[in-house]
């Protein structure tokens, strides 16, 4: 191509990107995920956390959760691995009898879900929640997560054996939740 020709050959190319529509250019391929420190470490954490999980030690158990807690930490608020590693520390902790603790990891699992608009997980893990907190007879608590549960089943962002799923699980969550009475309202 002659040095002449070669700006008209840019200024037609710029032309013409711009002249695509909307639609057309936000069909390009995204571009790669960076990767960060932050991240890299989140990940090596989880990995140690599988390994003492995978022993039958409670001690390494408790170990393992906390570094769950601390991968989670790490991670970017829409990194779906945040979830996953705040989901298994709670169930970590209920089977070391934590249920405390339990109850506050998974509350954050579920709110990190419905941020990041995982409709399915958040509503699993507000069941999830709702269970816990009804074994602490924190009924209040327990009422609302399994509304919040509800509510997300009803998205039609699920599939429907995703859906029927979670209406199971709520159904077997709420099949014990008390029945309170409430008072008569003053006319």
């Amino acid at each position: 191509m002659r040095a002449s020709t070669r700006p008209l050959f840019w200024t037609a190319a710029v032309v013409t990107a711009l002249a695509l529509p909307a639609g057309a250019r936000a069909q390009q391929p995204l571009a790669p995920i960076q990767v960060s420190a932050r991240t890299a470490e989140a990940d090596r954490l989880d990995e140690r956390a599988v390994a003492y999980e995978e022993t039958g030690s409670r001690r390494k158990w408790a170990k393992a959760a906390g570094l769950r807690e601390k991968a989670a930490s790490l991670r970017a608020p829409e990194d779906p691995q945040a979830f996953r590693s705040l989901q298994t520390a709670a169930y970590v902790r209920h089977a070391l009898k934590q249920p405390g603790m339990a109850l506050s990891l998974m509350q954050r699992a579920a709110d990190q879900a419905l941020a990041r608009g995982d409709v399915f997980n958040a509503a699993s893990a507000y069941a999830d929640v709702a269970a816990i907190a009804q074994e602490l007879r924190d009924n209040d608590r327990a009422r609302a997560s399994v509304e919040k549960s509800a509510l997300l089943t009803r998205s039609p962002l699920l599939s429907a054996p995703d859906r029927e799923w979670l209406q199971h699980r709520l159904a077997q969550t709420t099949m014990t939740l008390p029945v309170v009475a409430s008072a008569p309202t003053q006319p």
